[in-house]
């Protein structure tokens, strides 16, 4: 993501315009079914494995020889 200008720099925010309160309500409809759906997916393997790592207790480091 580009990072904002700053004022003076040519950033002016704008407003965010304004939603009817059915059209919120379909996207946020909308939204909770997406995400119903992504917790009925399985985790990537990859994720998994990263998961169970940080599940681990820490192991003692070892020290590296120079």
């Amino acid at each position: 993501m580009a990072p904002f200008r700053r004022e003076g720099q040519g950033f002016q925010k704008q407003p965010l315009p304004k939603l009817r309160p059915a059209v919120h309500d379909m996207i946020g409809r909308r939204l909770r079914l997406h995400y119903e759906e992504l917790q009925q997916q399985p985790l990537p393997e990859r994720l998994s494995a990263l998961l169970e790592e940080l599940d681990r207790p820490d192991e003692p480091t070892r020290k590296r020889r120079n």
